[in-house]
């Protein structure tokens, strides 16, 4: 008979199970820590590409739910942000020979900084300059812009450059402008910022641009648009906004036209005048 005792067998199968379940918990311990870290850093990054990439669509309904972005704000000519006044022309040569990746990595900034309402950025593109209507769209809540106008005009000066102008408005029902006015943008007293850029056929580019000046614009008599940013937008929305456009035949001469009008767009701009003969 083989009594119980340090060295016998039975004493050191007990030893081994032991050591084997020490190791097999720390083993776990070891994986649980490993997870968690991981855990932590990928809270970590996440965290920092939502708040870091609001015009991501997911990143901003996340943000917009949990209200961790504020609404996007007005200005007037006087506390609008600094930056440069540029005309159609100067924007399509600066930007002609972007590729494409270039080309998605600025308008992911466009689009941020505005949606930031311009917070410690103050180099921003602004356009302006006269342009002759080609489309008109009223938006709606599939918009990237859930309510307002979407003017979709042609540069006089350029014509393979085109505007996409957003006016903000709300519950408006039809637009007070026609396809073939020519319509003035202010720069100083509109401030209309650069949010996106598209390259169409036929080397065209169509710049999409929505004022920051939030007022009153008067169009004529004793009409009224309240233009005004939405407090959110739709991300998931096209760019551009308006649809393709059909290309309007020009006259030979700017002054000879008949029947259209002119409609400049600024504080007191929306009012159409006849054009000269």
């Amino acid at each position: 008979m083989q009594f119980l005792g340090e060295h016998s067998p039975f004493q050191s199968d007990s030893g081994e199970l032991h050591k084997n379940s020490r190791n097999d918990t720390l083993f776990l311990w070891i994986i649980a820590i490993a997870v968690l870290v991981a855990l932590n850093a990928f809270a970590w990054v996440f965290c920092m590409y939502v708040f870091g990439h609001p015009e991501t669509p997911f990143n901003y309904r996340l943000l917009t739910q949990v209200k961790k972005i504020d609404p996007i704000v007005s200005f007037t000519p006087v506390t609008a942000p600094r930056g440069k006044f540029k005309t159609a022309k100067q924007l399509y040569a600066e930007q002609y020979d972007f590729s494409n990746a270039k080309l998605k990595g600025l308008n992911a900034i466009l689009k941020r900084n505005y949606l930031s309402n311009y917070k410690n950025f103050s180099d921003i593109t602004y356009i302006g300059g006269t342009f002759q209507i080609e489309s008109i769209k009223i938006l709606g809540p599939d918009d990237v812009f859930p309510s307002g106008i979407a003017i979709r005009a042609r540069a006089d000066d350029y014509p393979t450059a085109l505007v996409d102008y957003i006016l903000p408005i709300s519950n408006i029902q039809k637009s007070p402008f026609k396809v073939g006015d020519s319509i003035t943008i202010n720069r100083s007293d509109t401030c209309a910022t650069l949010l996106h850029i598209a390259k169409l056929p036929e080397e065209e580019s169509c710049f999409t641009i929505t004022p920051l000046v939030s007022r009153d614009y008067q169009i004529a008599g004793d009409q009224k648009l309240a233009v005004s940013p939405p407090k959110y937008l739709n991300l998931k929305g096209a760019w551009p906004v308006s649809p393709p456009s059909t290309k309007i035949r020009r006259a030979s001469s700017p002054a000879s036209p008949t029947g259209k009008t002119k409609v400049v767009v600024a504080p007191k701009a929306f009012s159409k005048v006849p054009s000269k003969n």
